[in-house]
């Protein structure tokens, strides 16, 4: 495969959003004496215990193992490390990875740069960014029966919104977490470390595409925020659309009526209560994606709207012993 343009590009992506300089080393063409602890042979005999970076000699320069269809392909060597947030270095690793995967055409690969590229542009040095990593559970939260997706349109699958009521101390973005990482999304952001303008407008939040879009309390956004999210969410379901996932900490329902949550909104999410537990945020989350597919589901037998019934399903975590909660 040739990796000339791909690596200008991602080189580029690298420069201008990290401040590093990144090098694709085919492992071919890896200089072993640039690095103290590399084992070419040992990197592609056993591909389940790859360490996730190479120390260089000079303390300063790290390479990444790039594995292409279960081979070990090279590394992505970045240089000037100090600058960039390790963190970050290994979502593009991992981006890397996925795009020489799947973006086999010269023009595939174009387009899922430019994409990554403008969505890293979103990112400053403290944002909260975990890595893409293989899915946990086997499902995700996708529809893909062909009868399903003529009622949902054009695309097969269908990312539904999840708001989790929940209580202030409830560790929220943990669930969160496990079940971004259930799915195939690239990163997980919390809009806190957005933009304030990024519910400004649709070409704002479609840049969001691809990852997990976290909002710790739906309700503190303002009245117009709340309504181009629910314009934007109301629209045909994409696989290039964030998955939002959102918390508040009052029932829905008495959100509402108060005025601080727009019915509407409210109406685009699966919406769940969720109060502590001893069950690991990894077993939450999988109950969570189960109810929410069984949600889609009977939604898409439905011919009316979800009108005053705007709640679909309810799931209870009662309290127990927290110092055991979330292990």
């Amino acid at each position: 495969m040739a990796m000339t343009q791909l690596t200008k590009r991602l080189n580029r992506i690298f420069e201008n959003v990290l401040g590093c300089k990144l090098v694709y080393q085919p492992s071919e063409e890896i200089a072993a004496t640039q690095f103290a602890s590399l084992d070419v042979t040992a990197l592609k005999a056993n591909l389940t215990e790859a360490p996730q970076y190479i120390e260089g000699l000079d303390g300063k320069t790290f390479g990444f193992p790039i594995h292409i269809r279960g081979s070990f392909s090279g590394l992505a060597v970045v240089e000037n490390f100090e600058n960039a947030r390790p963190q970050k270095l290994m979502m593009l690793a991992e981006l890397l990875t996925m795009v020489m995967e799947n973006g086999i055409r010269q023009e595939d690969r174009k387009e899922r740069l430019r994409l990554i590229e403008e969505r890293l542009t979103l990112l400053d040095e403290d944002s909260n960014v975990i890595p893409l990593r293989p899915a946990r559970f086997g499902r995700v939260l996708q529809v893909v029966d062909t009868e399903m997706q003529s009622e949902m349109g054009d695309s097969p699958i269908v990312t539904t919104p999840l708001l989790l009521e929940t209580d202030a101390s409830f560790p929220l973005s943990r669930v969160g977490i496990e079940v971004h990482h259930s799915s195939k999304r690239w990163a997980f952001l919390s809009v806190e470390d957005l933009p304030a303008d990024i519910f400004n407008s649709k070409e704002n939040l479609e840049k969001l595409g691809g990852l997990t879009l976290f909002i710790r309390d739906l309700s503190t956004l303002t009245t117009s925020q709340q309504t181009k999210l629910a314009e934007y969410l109301a629209s045909e379901p994409s696989e290039d659309m964030p998955h939002v996932i959102a918390g508040i900490n009052e029932s829905a329902e008495t959100l509402v009526q108060a005025g601080r949550l727009l019915p509407q909104l409210v109406q685009l999410f699966a919406v769940s209560s969720l109060q502590t537990t001893n069950k690991t945020a990894g077993q939450i989350a999988k109950e969570l994606i189960d109810a929410t597919l069984q949600h889609i589901m009977q939604k898409t037998m439905e011919t009316h709207a979800v009108g005053e019934h705007f709640i679909p399903f309810n799931m209870q975590y009662f309290n127990s012993d927290e110092t055991n909660s979330f292990h």
